[in-house]
């Protein structure tokens, strides 16, 4: 909601900051998805088809809570330059047509 109301306060109507909130939620939600089936493929599936052993319960839990802050990372780490490129690409556009304008 911070993220909200920085929109709007930078004059984003309220209503443009509320769908995007919702368009966050609903990318958000496929990534948190994708992330959640490399754990089930690649952890939970193996030590379920071994039995689930008491023993590797607590590295289970432990990738479990470790995969919440590793995705978080990896979203920001690709989001940081998909974002500066955009805001490249979209103001570039603006500045030719700007130019265009003039001409």
């Amino acid at each position: 909601m911070a993220a909200g109301e920085r929109l709007v306060a930078l004059g984003v109507p309220l209503d443009a900051a509320l769908d995007m909130v919702d368009k966050l939620k609903r990318n958000t939600h496929r990534i948190a998805q994708s992330f959640v089936q490399i754990f089930l493929e690649f952890i939970w599936k193996p030590f379920d088809d071994a039995g689930r052993p008491e023993s590797d319960w607590p590295a289970v839990r432990a990738a479990l809570d470790q995969m919440r802050p590793l995705a978080s990372e990896a979203l920001i780490a690709v989001f940081a330059p998909t974002m500066t490129q955009a805001v490249e690409v979209a103001f570039g556009k603006e500045l030719d047509r700007g130019r265009t304008r003039k001409s």
